[in-house]
């Protein structure tokens, strides 16, 4: 996962303040690509700690087989919108995507390969397009041919970058929304939660 230049995305972030001022961070956070039957409604979501602008978005998909890509997809294909916390980018029924062992993703950002994933099978090195020559780094969870209608592979959990969240599967697809369980944004520590509360209580005894 790499961290986005805040330099180049200056004009991008101003509208978030904090942790996302000071690192932006952008990755996939929600995937589907096959199902029960006749795979229907594929799709992906992007998810970013500040306010993705879709015109420095590019997503390239890969074919594990042979490490070459087989479909691209920019701005143009993407929905977005604000969440707690940050933004999301998705689109459904753009596909095809391949339903791996394995297959990959890579997120191009404001001219930055910021992620290569694989979902089904191991890691496997891109052969051309933006990701040429990195080794991909797998889901290690997939959907299945009995997956069912309308789920989504998802992360799930707090945090501010992609590392700090795990993915799930068989939840019902949130394209838009923020995950199930999901919550972009800092978890205080424990001692940072007692000093809030003893500088609410403070603040209380000085009104008095």
């Amino acid at each position: 996962m790499k961290t986005i230049n805040i330099l180049l995305c200056a004009g991008t972030i101003a509208a978030f303040t904090g942790a996302a001022a000071a690192s932006a961070e952008l990755w996939l956070n929600e995937l589907h690509y096959d199902n029960a039957g006749g795979d229907v409604d594929e799709g992906m979501e992007i998810a970013a700690n500040f306010e993705i602008n879709i015109d420095l978005l590019e997503v390239w998909a890969y074919n594990g087989s042979n490490g070459q890509e087989y479909n691209s997809w920019d701005g143009g294909n993407f929905s977005t919108t604000t969440v707690t916390g940050g933004s999301l980018a998705w689109f459904t029924g753009e596909g095809p995507l391949q339903n791996g062992a394995p297959d990959g993703l890579a997120i191009y950002y404001d001219s930055q390969l910021i992620q290569f994933l694989s979902y089904e099978g191991s890691p496997f090195t891109a052969a051309d397009g933006p990701a040429a020559g990195e080794l991909s780094t797998a889901l290690g969870i997939a959907e299945t041919g009995s997956s069912p209608v309308g789920s989504s592979l998802q992360l799930t959990g707090t945090g501010e970058s992609y590392s700090e969240f795990t993915w799930t599967g068989g939840e019902t697809a949130s394209w838009g929304a923020l995950n199930a369980d999901q919550t972009i944004g800092a978890i205080p520590a424990p001692g940072a939660l007692a000093l809030l509360g003893l500088a609410g209580i403070t603040s209380r005894r000085r009104r008095r």
